[in-house]
């Protein structure tokens, strides 16, 4: 099928295809799967100065995300898993309520942003297998809000042992597997709430 655009070009957005706003009209809006075949994700959703929550996984989204996302600053949730995306911008850092940034099952390549270590409240950081290829940023450390971290099967190389983990109190979830870093776990592993779950895998990413 041919390449499309979603259509978002109204004034009022909580007309847009795919967008349902609640009754009054106010935040929060929802951008639900849209099952839309071949398409990139079209500019203007910076103007949707309501925006939330944008949803939009399991469709065949490609391409980078529009630039103006970066300026819809109430964003809490970006959730494009299963998809063919392939670029995040360093203007990530400006969607500064980000809570959840899912890209699980896209095309992601080269380095991942080393800005997103200035989203503070970022909880989960989901991006398992993409194409990352890239030294593990160790900016990332200062997401202290950060519960889940899973960045398997990708290509992130470094020396996990030169990582500080614990400024990450909170996580919970920590998953580097298949990937090609090198070293020792660290001891500030100790220092998170890992040591209380059984959810975190990082001997396989090691070579």
């Amino acid at each position: 099928m041919p390449s499309s655009h979603l259509n978002w070009s109204s004034d009022e957005c909580c007309h847009w295809e795919g967008i349902t706003c609640d009754r009054a009209g106010r935040s929060p809006i929802y951008h639900w799967p849209l099952k839309a075949s071949n398409s990139i994700i079209s500019g203007g959703l910076g103007m949707c100065s309501k925006l939330c929550i944008f949803r939009a996984g399991h469709n065949n989204l490609f391409g980078v995300l529009p630039d103006d996302i970066y300026n819809a600053t109430k964003i809490e949730e970006i959730s494009l898993f299963q998809n063919s995306l392939n670029g995040i911008s360093e203007s990530i850092a400006n969607v500064t309520n980000l809570n959840i940034l899912n890209f699980n099952f896209n095309q992601l390549s080269g380095m991942l942003p080393r800005s997103v270590g200035k989203l503070s409240k970022l909880e989960l950081l989901l991006l398992q297998f993409n194409h990352l290829n890239s030294s593990f940023p160790s900016s990332l450390m200062n997401c202290t809000n950060l519960s889940e971290l899973v960045l398997n099967y990708n290509r992130l190389t470094g020396v996990i042992s030169k990582l500080n983990f614990s400024k990450l109190s909170q996580l919970t979830i920590l998953d580097l597997g298949n990937n090609f870093l090198s070293g020792i776990i660290p001891t500030s592993i100790c220092e998170t709430n890992l040591q209380s779950s059984s959810h975190y895998y990082i001997c396989s990413a090691t070579t």
